[in-house]
Protein backbone atom coordinates (compact mmCIF):
# COMPACT_ATOMS: atom_id res chain seq x y z
CA UNK A 1 0.00 0.00 0.00
CA UNK A 2 1.16 3.50 -0.58
CA UNK A 3 2.58 5.66 2.14
CA UNK A 4 -0.08 8.32 1.46
CA UNK A 5 -2.37 7.02 4.15
CA UNK A 6 0.35 7.28 6.80
CA UNK A 7 1.37 10.84 5.84
CA UNK A 8 -2.09 12.32 6.29
CA UNK A 9 -2.97 12.91 9.88
CA UNK A 10 -5.38 12.70 11.62
CA UNK A 11 -6.89 9.99 9.49
CA UNK A 12 -8.15 6.54 10.24
CA UNK A 13 -6.02 3.75 8.87
CA UNK A 14 -9.02 2.14 7.22
CA UNK A 15 -9.23 4.93 4.62
CA UNK A 16 -7.47 4.34 1.32
CA UNK A 17 -6.26 6.53 -1.52
CA UNK A 18 -7.66 5.97 -5.02
CA UNK A 19 -4.56 3.98 -6.00
CA UNK A 20 -4.85 1.77 -2.90
CA UNK A 21 -8.62 1.31 -3.32
CA UNK A 22 -8.18 0.22 -6.94
CA UNK A 23 -5.46 -2.24 -5.93
CA UNK A 24 -7.60 -3.61 -3.08
CA UNK A 25 -10.54 -4.11 -5.46
CA UNK A 26 -8.34 -5.70 -8.14
CA UNK A 27 -8.92 -3.14 -10.91
CA UNK A 28 -6.45 -0.76 -12.59
CA UNK A 29 -6.45 2.83 -11.32
CA UNK A 30 -7.26 4.16 -14.79
CA UNK A 31 -10.33 1.90 -14.97
CA UNK A 32 -11.55 3.14 -11.60
CA UNK A 33 -11.10 6.77 -12.60
CA UNK A 34 -12.89 6.17 -15.92
CA UNK A 35 -15.86 4.59 -14.11
CA UNK A 36 -15.98 7.58 -11.75
CA UNK A 37 -15.92 9.97 -14.71
CA UNK A 38 -18.78 8.10 -16.43
CA UNK A 39 -20.83 7.99 -13.23
CA UNK A 40 -20.78 4.19 -12.91
CA UNK A 41 -19.24 4.37 -9.43
CA UNK A 42 -20.16 6.94 -6.80
CA UNK A 43 -16.85 8.21 -5.51
CA UNK A 44 -16.19 9.94 -2.20
CA UNK A 45 -15.76 13.70 -2.28
CA UNK A 46 -12.32 15.15 -2.97
CA UNK A 47 -10.55 16.22 0.24
CA UNK A 48 -7.89 18.92 0.22
CA UNK A 49 -4.97 18.30 2.55
CA UNK A 50 -2.41 21.07 2.29
CA UNK A 51 -1.57 21.47 -1.38
CA UNK A 52 -2.77 17.98 -2.23
CA UNK A 53 -6.24 16.81 -3.22
CA UNK A 54 -7.29 13.16 -2.81
CA UNK A 55 -10.30 10.92 -2.38
CA UNK A 56 -10.42 8.76 0.73
CA UNK A 57 -12.13 5.41 0.18
CA UNK A 58 -13.75 3.35 2.94
CA UNK A 59 -14.04 -0.45 2.92
CA UNK A 60 -17.67 -0.01 1.80
CA UNK A 61 -16.49 1.96 -1.25
CA UNK A 62 -13.96 -0.77 -2.06
CA UNK A 63 -16.74 -3.37 -1.89
CA UNK A 64 -18.78 -1.25 -4.32
CA UNK A 65 -15.84 -1.30 -6.75
CA UNK A 66 -15.53 -5.09 -6.39
CA UNK A 67 -19.25 -5.52 -7.07
CA UNK A 68 -18.91 -3.51 -10.31
CA UNK A 69 -15.71 -5.29 -11.36
CA UNK A 70 -17.23 -7.92 -13.65
CA UNK A 71 -20.26 -6.01 -14.86
CA UNK A 72 -18.63 -3.72 -17.41
CA UNK A 73 -17.20 -5.39 -20.48
CA UNK A 74 -14.75 -3.63 -22.74
CA UNK A 75 -14.64 -3.87 -26.49
CA UNK A 76 -16.67 -2.66 -29.43
CA UNK A 77 -20.39 -2.38 -29.04
CA UNK A 78 -22.56 -3.74 -31.83
CA UNK A 79 -25.39 -1.87 -33.45
CA UNK A 80 -28.58 -3.35 -31.95
CA UNK A 81 -30.69 -2.16 -34.91
CA UNK A 82 -28.67 -4.11 -37.44
CA UNK A 83 -29.89 -7.61 -38.20
CA UNK A 84 -27.56 -10.36 -37.07
CA UNK A 85 -28.07 -12.57 -40.12
CA UNK A 86 -27.44 -11.27 -43.59
CA UNK A 87 -28.41 -12.87 -46.85
CA UNK A 88 -25.42 -14.49 -48.54
CA UNK A 89 -23.99 -12.80 -51.61
CA UNK A 90 -24.09 -15.07 -54.67
CA UNK A 91 -21.19 -14.95 -57.07
CA UNK A 92 -21.53 -15.54 -60.75
CA UNK A 93 -24.39 -15.15 -63.14
CA UNK A 94 -27.93 -15.31 -62.00
CA UNK A 95 -30.01 -16.87 -64.60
Amino acid sequence: MSSLRYKLWPMRRSLLSTVDAAAAAGVPRATLQERIRRGRIKAPAVQHVGKMAARFWTPAHVQQIRDMKGTLKSGPKGNPKRAKSRTPVTKGRVG
